[in-house]
């Protein structure tokens, strides 16, 4: 929890330097329920990702676990770095993961350093006070980058299965909060809260554009 405020402050510290225009003019806002469901939905997508690496780090072939795994924890980590940025010039979770799809040779790149610097080690709390201590440079890096807009040679849909799987926990569980609010006629706001959070879960599909 520490590091994750203390992460956050160095991003919005980032971001008023590299874009002080930006932070004087008022940000792109968001209405409540949208601002809940995005950041709901980014840390499910966040956490079945992670999820994924797992699963390709134990493949029975070592050769191929490995390289899967530094692949989706590069991925990761430079995802993570950008949220920060993206998530103060109002870009919703859809735009993100298919802006990284689309280019995801360039984060590939951008989150390799780190994902290699944490996988030396088999102490899991040596990796991790390697991540803490390194993955600020990354934050820093990622508010001062400009992303080259030129896309891969072709788009890589690493996180189709993630959004599908958040697609169908999230929607559930918005319908069952849904009904819930529908037992409680007098409390109309929550159900307003409720179908806001169903249109926002309803994220599209990533294909090639």
């Amino acid at each position: 929890m520490n590091c994750t405020i203390f992460f956050q402050d160095i991003a919005d510290a980032a971001y008023s330097r590299f874009h002080p225009k930006a932070t004087q003019s008022s940000s792109p806002g968001m209405s409540f329920g949208t601002l809940i469901a995005d950041l709901c939905f980014g840390l499910l997508i966040q956490g079945l990702f992670l999820l994924q690496a797992q699963v390709a780090a134990v493949l029975p072939i070592p050769a191929i676990a490995q390289i899967l795994s530094v692949f989706h924890m590069s991925l990761s980590n430079a995802v993570y770095a950008f949220e920060y940025k993206w998530f103060n010039i109002g870009w919703e979770v859809n735009k993100r993961l298919h802006y990284v799809e689309a280019r995801w040779s360039y984060f590939l790149g951008f989150g390799l350093p780190l994902a290699l610097a944490t996988s030396w080690a088999e102490s899991y709390w040596i990796n991790g006070c390697i991540f803490a201590v390194l993955f600020p440079l990354l934050i820093v890096s990622a508010n001062e980058a400009t992303p080259s807009a030129q896309e891969a040679p072709f788009e890589l849909p690493v996180f189709a299965l993630v959004v599908r799987l958040s697609n169908f926990f999230f929607s559930h569980g918005v319908s069952r909060s849904q009904q819930t609010a529908k037992k409680q006629p007098q409390s109309s706001s929550s159900t307003d809260w409720a179908g806001d959070l169903t249109a926002r879960s309803e994220m599209p599909r990533l294909v090639p554009s």
